[in-house]
Protein backbone atom coordinates (compact mmCIF):
# COMPACT_ATOMS: atom_id res chain seq x y z
CA UNK A 1 0.00 0.00 0.00
CA UNK A 2 1.18 3.52 -0.88
CA UNK A 3 -0.34 6.50 0.90
CA UNK A 4 0.48 10.14 0.15
CA UNK A 5 -0.25 13.13 2.39
CA UNK A 6 0.06 16.69 1.13
CA UNK A 7 0.74 18.67 4.31
CA UNK A 8 -0.13 21.98 2.63
CA UNK A 9 -3.64 20.93 1.57
CA UNK A 10 -4.48 17.95 3.78
CA UNK A 11 -5.07 15.78 0.69
CA UNK A 12 -4.76 12.13 1.75
CA UNK A 13 -4.54 9.57 -1.07
CA UNK A 14 -3.94 5.83 -1.12
CA UNK A 15 -3.20 3.40 -3.94
CA UNK A 16 -1.88 -0.09 -4.57
CA UNK A 17 1.63 -0.88 -5.76
CA UNK A 18 1.81 -4.56 -6.70
CA UNK A 19 5.53 -4.41 -7.41
CA UNK A 20 8.55 -2.16 -7.69
CA UNK A 21 7.47 -0.95 -11.14
CA UNK A 22 4.12 0.21 -9.76
CA UNK A 23 5.88 1.85 -6.82
CA UNK A 24 8.27 3.67 -9.14
CA UNK A 25 5.34 4.92 -11.22
CA UNK A 26 3.44 6.06 -8.13
CA UNK A 27 6.43 7.92 -6.73
CA UNK A 28 7.06 9.49 -10.13
CA UNK A 29 3.56 10.97 -10.12
CA UNK A 30 3.59 12.01 -6.49
CA UNK A 31 7.05 13.64 -6.47
CA UNK A 32 7.37 13.27 -2.67
CA UNK A 33 9.72 15.37 -0.56
CA UNK A 34 9.78 12.92 2.32
CA UNK A 35 9.18 9.18 2.33
CA UNK A 36 8.19 7.34 5.48
CA UNK A 37 8.76 3.61 5.10
CA UNK A 38 9.71 0.37 6.78
CA UNK A 39 11.65 -2.42 5.16
CA UNK A 40 13.90 -0.05 3.20
CA UNK A 41 16.85 -2.34 3.90
CA UNK A 42 15.81 -4.30 0.79
CA UNK A 43 18.35 -3.12 -1.82
CA UNK A 44 15.89 -3.09 -4.74
CA UNK A 45 13.34 -1.12 -2.74
CA UNK A 46 16.05 1.23 -1.52
CA UNK A 47 17.10 1.82 -5.11
CA UNK A 48 13.59 2.85 -6.13
CA UNK A 49 13.33 5.20 -3.15
CA UNK A 50 16.73 6.72 -3.89
CA UNK A 51 15.56 7.70 -7.38
CA UNK A 52 13.13 10.20 -5.85
CA UNK A 53 15.91 12.06 -3.98
CA UNK A 54 13.39 12.57 -1.19
CA UNK A 55 14.23 12.61 2.50
CA UNK A 56 13.71 9.12 3.88
CA UNK A 57 12.39 8.67 7.42
CA UNK A 58 11.90 5.54 9.50
CA UNK A 59 8.98 5.99 11.91
CA UNK A 60 9.29 5.17 15.56
CA UNK A 61 7.16 2.31 16.81
CA UNK A 62 3.78 3.97 17.27
CA UNK A 63 2.31 1.38 19.60
CA UNK A 64 -1.30 0.35 18.99
CA UNK A 65 -2.24 2.25 15.84
CA UNK A 66 -5.90 2.43 16.84
CA UNK A 67 -4.86 4.53 19.85
CA UNK A 68 -3.38 7.31 17.72
CA UNK A 69 -5.50 7.28 14.57
CA UNK A 70 -9.14 8.42 14.46
CA UNK A 71 -11.16 5.77 12.64
CA UNK A 72 -13.19 8.39 10.76
CA UNK A 73 -10.06 9.65 9.01
CA UNK A 74 -9.32 6.28 7.43
CA UNK A 75 -12.61 4.65 6.39
CA UNK A 76 -12.89 1.01 5.40
CA UNK A 77 -10.03 0.47 2.98
CA UNK A 78 -7.93 -2.47 1.78
CA UNK A 79 -5.71 -3.68 4.60
CA UNK A 80 -2.38 -2.69 3.00
CA UNK A 81 -3.56 0.86 2.27
CA UNK A 82 -5.22 1.19 5.67
CA UNK A 83 -2.05 0.15 7.49
CA UNK A 84 0.06 2.56 5.42
CA UNK A 85 -2.40 5.34 6.19
CA UNK A 86 -2.34 4.59 9.90
CA UNK A 87 1.44 4.65 9.94
CA UNK A 88 1.52 8.00 8.16
CA UNK A 89 -0.97 9.41 10.66
CA UNK A 90 1.05 8.05 13.56
CA UNK A 91 4.21 9.60 12.12
CA UNK A 92 2.49 12.97 11.67
CA UNK A 93 1.28 12.81 15.27
CA UNK A 94 4.82 12.13 16.46
CA UNK A 95 6.48 14.87 14.43
CA UNK A 96 3.87 17.54 13.53
CA UNK A 97 0.87 16.95 15.77
CA UNK A 98 -0.84 20.20 14.78
CA UNK A 99 -1.18 18.93 11.20
CA UNK A 100 -3.46 16.05 12.22
CA UNK A 101 -6.48 18.34 12.32
CA UNK A 102 -5.88 19.34 8.67
CA UNK A 103 -5.82 15.82 7.22
CA UNK A 104 -8.84 15.01 5.07
CA UNK A 105 -10.43 11.53 4.81
CA UNK A 106 -8.34 8.99 2.94
CA UNK A 107 -9.24 8.76 -0.76
CA UNK A 108 -8.29 5.48 -2.44
CA UNK A 109 -7.39 5.54 -6.14
CA UNK A 110 -7.63 2.13 -7.78
CA UNK A 111 -7.10 0.72 -11.24
CA UNK A 112 -10.85 0.11 -11.38
CA UNK A 113 -11.61 3.84 -11.42
CA UNK A 114 -8.46 5.44 -12.83
CA UNK A 115 -5.63 4.62 -15.22
CA UNK A 116 -2.43 4.64 -13.19
CA UNK A 117 -0.08 5.79 -15.93
CA UNK A 118 3.49 4.45 -15.86
CA UNK A 119 6.14 7.08 -15.27
CA UNK A 120 7.72 6.32 -18.66
CA UNK A 121 4.41 7.18 -20.34
CA UNK A 122 4.08 10.41 -18.37
CA UNK A 123 7.63 11.36 -19.28
CA UNK A 124 7.54 10.34 -22.96
CA UNK A 125 4.22 12.09 -23.60
CA UNK A 126 5.49 15.16 -21.71
CA UNK A 127 2.22 15.44 -19.85
CA UNK A 128 3.43 17.64 -17.00
CA UNK A 129 7.14 18.26 -17.66
CA UNK A 130 9.38 18.28 -20.71
CA UNK A 131 12.23 15.88 -21.18
CA UNK A 132 14.66 18.71 -21.88
CA UNK A 133 14.09 21.22 -19.12
CA UNK A 134 11.84 19.25 -16.78
CA UNK A 135 9.52 22.26 -16.58
CA UNK A 136 5.86 22.80 -17.46
CA UNK A 137 6.13 25.07 -20.56
CA UNK A 138 5.78 22.95 -23.68
CA UNK A 139 3.78 20.20 -21.96
CA UNK A 140 0.19 19.08 -22.40
CA UNK A 141 -0.62 20.47 -18.96
CA UNK A 142 0.76 23.88 -19.92
CA UNK A 143 -1.28 23.85 -23.14
CA UNK A 144 -4.54 22.89 -21.44
CA UNK A 145 -4.21 24.87 -18.23
CA UNK A 146 -6.57 27.82 -18.37
CA UNK A 147 -7.61 27.42 -14.76
CA UNK A 148 -8.33 30.44 -12.57
CA UNK A 149 -7.37 29.01 -9.19
CA UNK A 150 -4.56 26.94 -7.67
CA UNK A 151 -7.15 24.31 -6.76
CA UNK A 152 -8.17 24.00 -10.40
CA UNK A 153 -4.57 23.73 -11.54
CA UNK A 154 -3.89 20.89 -9.10
CA UNK A 155 -7.09 19.11 -10.11
CA UNK A 156 -6.26 19.36 -13.81
CA UNK A 157 -2.82 17.89 -13.17
CA UNK A 158 -4.39 15.04 -11.22
CA UNK A 159 -6.86 14.36 -14.04
CA UNK A 160 -4.06 14.19 -16.61
CA UNK A 161 -1.99 11.79 -14.52
CA UNK A 162 -4.94 9.59 -13.48
CA UNK A 163 -7.48 9.40 -16.35
CA UNK A 164 -10.90 7.93 -15.63
CA UNK A 165 -11.77 4.36 -16.64
CA UNK A 166 -15.50 4.10 -15.91
CA UNK A 167 -17.78 5.01 -18.79
CA UNK A 168 -20.33 6.70 -16.54
CA UNK A 169 -17.76 9.03 -14.97
CA UNK A 170 -16.21 9.85 -18.36
CA UNK A 171 -19.63 10.59 -19.86
CA UNK A 172 -20.54 12.87 -16.95
CA UNK A 173 -17.31 14.84 -17.28
CA UNK A 174 -17.77 15.20 -21.03
CA UNK A 175 -21.41 16.30 -20.58
CA UNK A 176 -20.36 19.00 -18.12
CA UNK A 177 -17.66 20.26 -20.43
CA UNK A 178 -20.13 20.35 -23.32
CA UNK A 179 -22.67 22.22 -21.18
CA UNK A 180 -20.11 24.90 -20.30
CA UNK A 181 -18.98 25.18 -23.91
CA UNK A 182 -22.63 25.57 -24.96
CA UNK A 183 -23.30 28.38 -22.46
CA UNK A 184 -20.46 30.87 -23.00
CA UNK A 185 -22.07 33.60 -20.88
CA UNK A 186 -22.39 31.31 -17.88
CA UNK A 187 -18.89 29.97 -18.45
CA UNK A 188 -17.38 33.45 -18.55
CA UNK A 189 -19.29 34.47 -15.43
CA UNK A 190 -17.94 31.44 -13.58
CA UNK A 191 -14.39 32.17 -14.75
CA UNK A 192 -14.69 35.79 -13.66
CA UNK A 193 -16.01 34.75 -10.25
CA UNK A 194 -13.26 32.19 -9.75
CA UNK A 195 -10.52 34.72 -10.45
CA UNK A 196 -10.72 36.14 -6.92
CA UNK A 197 -10.73 32.85 -5.00
CA UNK A 198 -7.68 32.13 -2.87
CA UNK A 199 -6.09 28.71 -2.48
CA UNK A 200 -8.85 27.56 -0.14
CA UNK A 201 -7.33 24.23 0.88
CA UNK A 202 -3.99 25.77 1.84
CA UNK A 203 -5.66 28.66 3.68
CA UNK A 204 -7.84 26.20 5.60
CA UNK A 205 -4.78 24.14 6.48
CA UNK A 206 -3.02 27.26 7.76
CA UNK A 207 -6.05 28.25 9.85
CA UNK A 208 -6.54 24.81 11.36
CA UNK A 209 -2.83 24.64 12.21
CA UNK A 210 -3.15 27.94 14.11
CA UNK A 211 -1.34 30.13 11.61
CA UNK A 212 -4.34 31.89 10.07
CA UNK A 213 -5.23 35.55 10.37
CA UNK A 214 -8.14 37.90 9.75
CA UNK A 215 -7.22 38.26 6.07
CA UNK A 216 -7.45 34.49 5.64
CA UNK A 217 -10.89 34.41 7.27
CA UNK A 218 -12.16 37.19 5.00
CA UNK A 219 -10.77 35.35 1.96
CA UNK A 220 -12.57 32.15 2.99
CA UNK A 221 -15.83 34.05 3.52
CA UNK A 222 -15.52 35.58 0.05
CA UNK A 223 -14.87 32.11 -1.38
CA UNK A 224 -18.17 30.94 0.14
CA UNK A 225 -19.96 33.87 -1.47
CA UNK A 226 -18.30 33.06 -4.80
CA UNK A 227 -19.45 29.43 -4.70
CA UNK A 228 -22.98 30.61 -3.88
CA UNK A 229 -22.89 32.95 -6.88
CA UNK A 230 -21.67 30.17 -9.16
CA UNK A 231 -24.42 27.89 -7.88
CA UNK A 232 -27.02 30.55 -8.76
CA UNK A 233 -25.53 31.00 -12.23
CA UNK A 234 -25.51 27.25 -12.85
CA UNK A 235 -29.11 26.91 -11.66
CA UNK A 236 -30.24 29.82 -13.85
CA UNK A 237 -28.57 28.23 -16.89
CA UNK A 238 -31.12 25.42 -16.85
CA UNK A 239 -28.47 22.85 -17.81
CA UNK A 240 -29.05 19.67 -15.75
CA UNK A 241 -25.59 18.39 -16.67
CA UNK A 242 -24.10 21.13 -14.49
CA UNK A 243 -26.01 20.05 -11.38
CA UNK A 244 -23.58 19.55 -8.51
CA UNK A 245 -20.72 21.50 -10.10
CA UNK A 246 -20.92 24.05 -7.29
CA UNK A 247 -22.91 23.04 -4.23
CA UNK A 248 -22.44 25.44 -1.32
CA UNK A 249 -22.84 24.16 2.22
CA UNK A 250 -25.84 26.00 3.75
CA UNK A 251 -24.13 25.99 7.15
CA UNK A 252 -21.30 28.15 5.81
CA UNK A 253 -23.47 31.03 4.61
CA UNK A 254 -24.26 32.57 8.04
CA UNK A 255 -20.64 32.10 9.08
CA UNK A 256 -19.46 33.96 5.97
CA UNK A 257 -21.98 36.72 6.70
CA UNK A 258 -20.66 37.12 10.23
CA UNK A 259 -17.01 37.19 9.12
CA UNK A 260 -17.64 39.81 6.45
CA UNK A 261 -19.65 41.89 8.92
CA UNK A 262 -16.96 41.76 11.64
CA UNK A 263 -13.73 42.28 9.68
CA UNK A 264 -12.81 45.19 7.44
CA UNK A 265 -12.46 44.59 3.70
CA UNK A 266 -8.66 44.48 3.79
CA UNK A 267 -7.61 43.46 7.30
CA UNK A 268 -3.94 43.45 8.31
CA UNK A 269 -2.05 40.17 8.46
CA UNK A 270 -1.00 40.54 12.11
CA UNK A 271 -2.96 41.34 15.24
CA UNK A 272 -0.31 43.78 16.43
CA UNK A 273 -1.30 46.26 13.72
CA UNK A 274 -4.92 46.51 14.90
CA UNK A 275 -7.66 47.90 12.69
CA UNK A 276 -9.05 44.53 11.60
CA UNK A 277 -12.53 44.83 13.14
CA UNK A 278 -15.19 47.15 11.75
CA UNK A 279 -16.57 49.97 13.88
CA UNK A 280 -19.97 49.29 15.35
CA UNK A 281 -19.33 45.61 16.07
CA UNK A 282 -18.69 46.16 19.81
CA UNK A 283 -19.08 49.48 21.65
CA UNK A 284 -16.28 48.74 24.12
CA UNK A 285 -13.91 47.92 21.27
CA UNK A 286 -14.91 51.11 19.45
CA UNK A 287 -14.18 53.09 22.62
CA UNK A 288 -10.78 51.44 23.06
CA UNK A 289 -9.91 52.07 19.41
CA UNK A 290 -11.00 55.69 19.68
CA UNK A 291 -8.81 56.17 22.74
CA UNK A 292 -5.86 54.55 20.99
CA UNK A 293 -6.23 56.77 17.93
CA UNK A 294 -7.20 60.02 19.66
CA UNK A 295 -5.68 59.63 23.11
CA UNK A 296 -3.39 62.66 22.87
CA UNK A 297 -6.27 64.89 21.84
CA UNK A 298 -8.42 63.68 24.73
CA UNK A 299 -5.63 64.31 27.23
CA UNK A 300 -5.13 67.83 25.87
CA UNK A 301 -8.87 68.52 26.09
CA UNK A 302 -9.00 67.17 29.64
CA UNK A 303 -6.04 69.35 30.63
CA UNK A 304 -7.74 72.45 29.20
CA UNK A 305 -10.97 71.60 31.06
CA UNK A 306 -9.16 71.25 34.37
CA UNK A 307 -7.29 74.52 33.87
CA UNK A 308 -10.55 76.32 33.25
CA UNK A 309 -12.25 74.62 36.18
CA UNK A 310 -9.51 75.37 38.70
CA UNK A 311 -8.21 78.61 37.29
CA UNK A 312 -4.67 77.19 37.45
CA UNK A 313 -3.09 78.12 34.14
CA UNK A 314 0.06 76.07 34.84
CA UNK A 315 -1.82 72.79 35.55
CA UNK A 316 -0.48 69.89 33.47
CA UNK A 317 -1.52 66.31 32.83
CA UNK A 318 1.54 64.07 32.58
CA UNK A 319 2.31 60.39 32.23
CA UNK A 320 5.12 58.21 33.56
CA UNK A 321 5.59 54.48 33.65
CA UNK A 322 5.57 54.24 37.44
CA UNK A 323 2.43 56.18 38.42
CA UNK A 324 0.59 56.39 35.08
CA UNK A 325 -1.33 59.62 34.39
CA UNK A 326 -1.06 62.39 37.00
CA UNK A 327 -2.17 66.00 37.37
CA UNK A 328 0.65 68.34 38.30
CA UNK A 329 0.39 71.82 39.80
CA UNK A 330 3.07 74.01 41.29
CA UNK A 331 3.43 74.21 45.07
CA UNK A 332 2.24 77.83 45.05
CA UNK A 333 -1.08 76.76 43.49
CA UNK A 334 -1.89 73.88 45.88
CA UNK A 335 -4.50 75.94 47.79
CA UNK A 336 -6.53 76.37 44.61
CA UNK A 337 -6.80 72.60 43.96
CA UNK A 338 -10.43 71.47 44.61
CA UNK A 339 -11.08 68.56 46.95
CA UNK A 340 -12.42 66.37 44.15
Amino acid sequence: GVVALDASTGDFTGLYATGLADLRNALGRLLPREIVCTGAEDPELAGVLDETRALRSIPKAPGPLSAVVPDARIPDSPMAIREAGERIMAYVQQTHGALLATVRPLRVVTAGTHVLLPQTTVRNLELVSTGVSGRAPGTLLHFLDRTRTPLGARLLREWLLSPLTRIEAIALRQARVAALVGTPIVRQQIRDDLRGIVDVTRVLTRCVAGGGNARDLVALARAVRTVEGIDRAVTASGRPDLTGVATPDPALSPLATDLLAVFVDEPPTTTSEGGMVRTGVRPDLDEALDLALNGRRYIAEYEAQQRQRTGISTLKVRYNRVFGYTIEVSRSQVARVPAD
